[in-house]
């Protein structure tokens, strides 16, 4: 038990270090922006919104993961090492989303399109994140789609975006209107991750009074 422990202990303060990395990230692309506004007079406003996205999605990110250790339904991996190295493999290629995620910023004209398509990316790696543990904790399919089920709506919904409203908005606009209607876009992105984490956590606190009681 003693030695499991040390792992998740281990795999917890690896993958806190890569996540220390990806705020940094942040911080030094958000000093990119503030450069480019003062020395080159550029708008800042679109890579604002973008960077606004990319912190509410890798803050509420590590605030849930760091959470889900000290969480009772949260699973030990005693006879699975598989799953739990399956797990730290896809915390690592989440937090390489975000990195992602965040360099994307400021690249090219503005647009939401490619934050949206790292979101898909993201969110179909929570879907994976959520199937290995249901599949740990296993307690018959239903069981299983329902414990996805959360995760599986929401990459629908970054995917419909992608493929529908969004795309059409912005080829309708002009030059002059679409920093605004990128802005808006942002802004809507960040609701749906918090709305996410937020119908999130109200799972994870029936699972657990459930597994109590």
């Amino acid at each position: 038990m003693s030695d499991v422990l040390k792992k998740e202990d281990l795999r917890q303060v690896f993958v806190a270090m890569i996540f220390a990395l990806a705020i940094g990230e942040f911080a030094i692309t958000g000093y990119d922006v503030y450069e480019a506004y003062e020395v080159f007079n550029t708008s800042p406003y679109a890579s604002l919104g973008h960077l606004c996205v990319a912190l509410c999605i890798i803050i509420s990110s590590w605030v849930f993961w760091s959470q889900s250790f000290d969480n009772p339904s949260h699973p030990k991996f005693e006879q699975s090492p598989f799953s739990s190295y399956a797990l730290l493999i896809v915390d690592i290629i989440i937090v390489a989303w975000y990195f992602i995620l965040v360099k994307t910023i400021d690249e090219g004209a503005p647009s939401s399109l490619p934050e949206i398509r790292i979101l898909i990316w993201i969110f179909a790696l929570f879907l994976l994140w959520q199937a290995i543990i249901s599949l740990h904790q296993w307690s018959g399919l239903s069981t299983f789609f329902k414990e996805i089920c959360l995760d599986l709506c929401f990459m629908v919904i970054f995917i419909i975006l992608y493929f529908c409203p969004i795309e059409l908005i912005e080829k309708s606009l002009h030059d002059t209107e679409i920093v605004p209607a990128v802005i808006g876009i942002d802004a809507c992105l960040c609701f749906l991750i918090i709305w996410y984490r937020v119908l999130q956590n109200k799972s994870i606190a029936k699972k657990s009074k459930t597994r109590i009681n």
